[in-house]
């Protein structure tokens, strides 16, 4: 599996990029399921996590907004990534690595594992704040 080779600056440039050309601003569902990612333990976090912290139906509605947003963030970055079987971008390895989680992780579901590079960026912004 390929990741964006960005340095924390590229992710800073791409993140206010993306930020200003859709008018993406706090509150916004895209930046609230980057936060949250971040603030995780470990910058680690599964979709079923976010859907419940933040309040969406279903991981599958995490994975949409996180996928999309992600998307956007990858072209600012110039950064293909690779894809399934059926054909589709994985555009969520923009932003994370995946593991398969087992049943000693956070819920036995696919963690998404942020990249360190992007977690610097969001906290150099002071985008998020880590505790």
């Amino acid at each position: 599996m390929s990741y964006p080779d960005a340095t924390v600056e590229q992710y800073k440039q791409a993140l206010i990029f993306v930020k200003d050309k859709h008018h993406i601003s706090r509150g916004h569902k895209y930046l609230d399921l980057l936060f949250a990612h971040a603030r995780s333990e470990d910058g680690t976090i599964t979709a079923s996590k976010l859907a419940e912290e933040l309040g969406y139906a279903s991981f599958g509605a995490v994975n949409l907004s996180y996928g999309k947003y992600a998307h956007l963030v990858a072209e600012a970055l110039s950064f293909c990534p690779d894809k399934r079987k059926d054909k589709t971008s994985m555009w969520w390895s923009a932003f994370s690595a995946g593991n398969l989680a087992g049943d000693d992780t956070l819920d036995g579901q696919f963690e998404m594992v942020m990249h360190p590079a992007l977690k610097d960026a969001l906290l150099e912004m002071k985008w998020v704040t880590v505790e």
